[in-house]
């Protein structure tokens, strides 16, 4: 991946909140998650994600207690929480510090109103990410056919002695095998039911007849087999739902 050409990158943060109610205290936990996701272009210029990264803080980065009095007055709960989340959150952007904080305090007395209850036990997960949008182009000019052809399709990315093990982070060849014995099959006009392959956005099934090559996944997601071939050389998850391939 570190020769393709880069189109663009963004980074920026995001929030995943949960609550629960508890007697007394406030209490509000907040995990930091990174996450690092890479982006190919189809032929129809759209982007789609072929590698993810995570890096999960088990423990909690920042832990903050609300006293009872604190959480029974909203203005007073809302300022003490902004005032020790900007405070405390450790990013160095001040405006998103505080649109975070602002976020989180929202959140917790969103929840506190409708609590039966005057506490809450609260997790935080900021998730900080990093997305990188290649130029490549993965789908191939021509199909790759069935498995008299998988092996020339594997020669091209792994050497004779390395047999079964995974190129570029993809899928292994025995995991490639499994699937297009137990998932493949030939598109016929009933299949247009099954709509667009989510790779290169075409119909499976198109109105003059042609028959594609179409793979079932293991979670059951249909692809074009030339489309999730390539994909499947260089990730060993689904493109849909991110099950990974066995």
């Amino acid at each position: 991946m570190a020769s393709q050409a880069v189109a663009s990158e963004s980074s920026g943060v995001t929030l995943q909140m949960t609550a629960r109610e508890v007697n007394g205290w406030g209490n509000l936990e907040i995990r930091y998650v990174s996450s690092r996701r890479e982006h190919v272009r189809t032929p129809n210029g759209v982007y789609i994600p072929i590698n993810d990264n995570y890096s999960y803080h088990m423990i909690p980065s920042l832990f903050i207690r609300v006293p009872p009095q604190v959480v029974s007055s909203p203005e007073w709960h809302r300022a003490y929480l902004n005032s020790k989340l900007s405070s405390r959150l450790n990013f160095e952007n001040a405006p998103v510090r505080a649109t975070v904080a602002e976020n989180i305090s929202s959140f917790a007395l969103q929840h506190q109103a409708a609590s039966r209850f005057k506490g809450y036990l609260m997790t935080v997960e900021l998730n900080f990410f990093h997305e990188i949008f290649h130029e490549e182009i993965i789908r191939p000019s021509t199909p790759i056919t069935y498995l008299s052809e998988i092996g020339s399709f594997w020669e091209a990315t792994v050497n004779d002695d390395d047999g079964d093990l995974a190129p570029n982070g993809g899928a292994s060849r025995s995991a490639i095998v499994r699937l297009m014995e137990k998932g493949s099959f030939v598109a016929s006009k009933s299949d247009q039911e099954l709509g667009t392959c989510s790779i290169c956005l075409e119909e499976f099934a198109s109105s003059n007849g042609a028959k594609d090559q179409l793979l079932r996944m293991d979670c059951s997601h249909v692809y074009h087999r030339a489309c999730i071939l390539p994909w499947l050389q260089k990730s060993k998850t689904c493109p849909t739902c991110r099950r990974q391939v066995d």
